[in-house]
Formats: structure tokens, sequence, C-alpha cells
């Protein structure tokens, strides 16, 4: 029923196709608890660009369903794409609470504190150099990546879901870590 509501609204991007596609879904995941259900839900309010009635889904979702994580999730998700890196770790750590080998999720926090780190030296290096406490709080943002890479390294050794290695790399070398990217070069 879902389906062919989405190959309908596909061949024919008829908006009211999306709302009764979003109830079903609803009504199914309700029913099932079926996470593809709820993902169809997201995707008919994506569809929507309405942000505001996402959010407040993902709200009234995570309300209900105080044990998911799926709103952090895709407030995490959200937030990355819009460059708000602090909020999306902020959402990702709460996931984190509950999932601790989600790999997918650690490298995103990861990534994240990489470009908050970026972000911060940008705006606060003078003539290309890090001074004092804005060095310190640049390897504070250097040192949450690396600690993120480590995890992912550890759950994925063999770079199955995200290419780490060099980051991790970078990342230890901008901190002034030499053993530390010489042993991670070495392994990878």
């Amino acid at each position: 029923d879902v389906a062919m509501l989405d190959k309908q609204y596909k061949a024919t991007k008829d908006v009211a196709l999306l709302d009764l596609m979003a109830k079903k879904a609803q009504d199914a995941y309700d029913k099932t608890k079926d996470q593809m259900f709820f993902n169809t839900v997201m995707y008919t309010l994506q569809e929507k660009k309405d942000e505001a009635a996402l959010l407040k889904h993902l709200d009234d979702f995570a309300a209900k369903n105080p044990e998911s994580v799926l709103p952090n999730i895709y407030k995490g998700d959200m937030a990355m794409n819009a460059g708000k890196y602090q909020e999306a770790v902020d959402n990702y750590t709460k996931v984190a609470a509950k999932d601790d080998k989600n790999v997918a999720l650690f490298y995103n926090i990861a990534v994240c504190y990489r470009n908050i780190a970026s972000e911060f030296a940008e705006a606060h290096a003078k003539k290309g150099q890090l001074m004092g406490a804005n060095a310190d709080k640049y390897k504070e943002y250097l040192s949450k990546a690396a600690e993120n890479f480590e995890k992912v390294r550890a759950l994925d050794p063999n770079q199955e879901t995200g290419k780490f290695a060099y980051l991790l790399y970078s990342i230890y070398s901008g901190m002034g870590e030499k053993e530390k990217a010489a042993e991670v070069k070495a392994a990878y």
C-alpha cells in the first residue's frame, strides 16, 4: 500500500499523495515498529521541504517513543548536513549513550569534531597561528575527533563503513602526535 503510493507520487509529484503515504506509513509503524515505516514518514516530510513539520514530527515521535534513537539520528544528520556540527554532535551523543556499536554514528561524530576544529581554527588564527587558549581549544576538538575515529577503528578496523585512516592520521599530525600518526599510517 505504502509502496504503491510512493510509486504514484514519484510518477505524479502529487503532494496529496505524500500526506496519504505519511499517514499509512505512520499507522504501519505504530503497529509494527518497523524502522522502514518511520523512514517513509521522514521521506514524505523531507519531500515536502517543511523543516518545521519534520522537526515537530521528530519531537512528537521522541515523546511517544523515548527508547528510540531514530529522532536523534535524523536530527543529527540534518544538523550535520546544514553545517551545524555542534548540534549534530549533541544529537549523535544521545544516540551513542544507547548504541555504543554504531560505527557510522562515531564516524559522524568524529567528522563533526574535525569540522568544528577547522572552523575554530579559521575563526581564531592570527597570521595562520593559533596561540594560547585558542591552540588548546583547537587541540581539544581534534582530540575528540581522534577519540571517535579510534572508536570507529576498534569497531571497523577494515574500514568497511567509512575510510577513517587518513583523517585520523591528519588529526594526529595536526595535534603534533607524531608516533600515533606514524602508527596509523603504518597500519593502513
